[in-house]
């Protein structure tokens, strides 16, 4: 019998650490299961500390450098699998392991009802990961395209404050409103981009009124005489100048949108959108601050719970969904020394006002770092709420604009070649 030392997640989401005498890894881990626990690490001690063990796979270092880095995809890039599905499923996750239900049981009864076969054979994937002790924030970093990395670097800080149940909650609640404003962006886009499709398509027919009171008008009208040859006439311009020239450019419209989407994704574009979106007025604000709030909260949650100060920026640092804001994190924790407090690094990385540095700075004199940053976190998620207001509001009035701005020029058009032809005749 060989002498391991585990660390598990209990029912209630709880990390527990302790030692067990087992013949190898697989049977701590099966000891592990029936003791209703989730193995997260298991290492080998005394004689047997060289030999492989089953977080040797992962090693720990590896796992967070792992999680931090979520496979290099930008923090701000969206999942092939559609938030909603992921909302749902980290509800039913924060469901069953408030409940007492072992998380690998709990991955198991929710893969048995998720249709999305990318989501599935992940999900699959991660409860063999668990099986052989990795955690899973690690399981889940393995797939990128299916879990963003703000979404990993939560459930790290999960996994890392013991609150896993709480986290996980929190995690369906921000997937479930994405879901919600993408839903709702999706309808405003939809409008716009189906009246400006419908405004090239159709712009021949705004010239009908005008052509026809220029062939009228002529002085050598085809088959004037003849209505039914000049309406075939005019039937027939309209028809080539749709085919030839005006359904191609908005197959070409519709094109360039799809390959818009794809090319998001690409990492080195996907961060520099991200810095551009912080200059936006309005927009840029809601951004810095949700992922702000989403900062604070995370370091808060692992400050109070115990968390090394290092290691609980290190987490909290990737979960920002703006790119550019976790990359200042994250130079700013390279760059920092030993002695130097989180106020210290927070002011090193320049996401925050110098007044709001000063408040951390004091609370950490005064032994209040977890109630500042909890303020803080409040602070700023409340301005989040007011420019999300204040951005639908704007964008809705942008919206109505832009269609009666098409509006406005398609009566333009007909006005302008209804009024030449006229204006050619009387020799004005």
């Amino acid at each position: 019998m060989n002498l391991f030392r585990y660390e598990a997640v209990d029912r209630n989401g709880k990390i527990v650490r302790g030692v067990m005498k087992a013949q190898d890894e697989q049977q701590v881990v099966r000891n592990l299961a029936v003791m209703g626990y989730s193995a997260r690490g298991i290492y080998a001690t005394g004689s047997v500390a060289g030999k492989s063990s089953v977080s040797a796979t992962m090693p720990r270092t590896a796992s967070a450098q792992r999680v931090a880095s979520a496979s290099g995809v930008p923090v701000s890039v969206k999942p092939k699998v559609p938030v909603a599905q992921l909302g749902m499923l980290f509800r039913q996750l924060a469901v069953l392991v408030r409940s007492g239900v072992p998380l690998q049981q709990s991955l198991f009864d929710v893969e048995r009802a998720i249709s999305n076969r990318r989501l599935k054979r992940a999900l699959s994937h991660i409860q063999e990961c668990l099986q052989a002790g990795q955690p899973l924030s690690t399981a889940m970093a393995a797939h990128p395209d299916v879990f963003p990395a703000h979404v990993v670097a939560y459930v790290w800080c999960a996994e890392l404050s013991g609150k896993l149940d709480i986290l996980l909650g929190e995690i369906a609640d921000d997937l479930e409103q994405e879901a919600s404003d993408t839903r709702i962006g999706r309808i405003g886009w939809g409008i716009v981009k189906a009246n400006l499709i419908f405004f090239i398509v159709s712009f021949p027919l705004y010239t009908i009124p005008g052509n026809l009171t220029s062939r009228v008008l002529s002085d050598n009208p085809i088959d004037s005489a003849n209505g039914h040859s000049l309406l075939r006439a005019l039937a027939s311009d309209v028809l080539n100048a749709m085919i030839h020239k005006y359904v191609p450019l908005a197959v070409a419209i519709i094109l360039i949108w799809i390959l818009w989407g794809h090319m998001k994704r690409v990492p080195a574009l996907r961060r520099l959108l991200d810095s551009l979106l912080l200059q936006v007025p309005m927009w840029g604000n809601l951004h810095r601050c949700r992922s702000i709030a989403r900062f604070l909260h995370l370091l808060d949650e692992l400050y109070a719970a115990g968390i090394n100060p290092s290691r609980a920026w290190d987490a909290a640092s990737v979960a920002p969904r703006n790119s550019e804001i976790a990359e200042k994190l994250r130079t700013a924790r390279n760059n920092a020394s030993a002695s130097m407090g989180i106020a210290d690094m927070i002011a090193l990385s320049g996401v925050l006002k110098p007044e709001e540095v000063a408040l951390i700075a004091s609370g950490e004199k005064s032994g209040q770092v977890p109630e500042v940053l909890s303020r803080l976190s409040q602070a700023y998620d409340e301005k989040a709420k007011l420019q999300k207001s204040a951005a639908r509001a704007l964008s809705i009035s942008l919206m109505s604009a832009f269609v009666i701005a098409l509006t406005g020029a398609a009566i333009i058009v007909i006005l302008k070649t209804y009024m030449d032809p006229i204006a050619r005749f009387l020799g004005m």
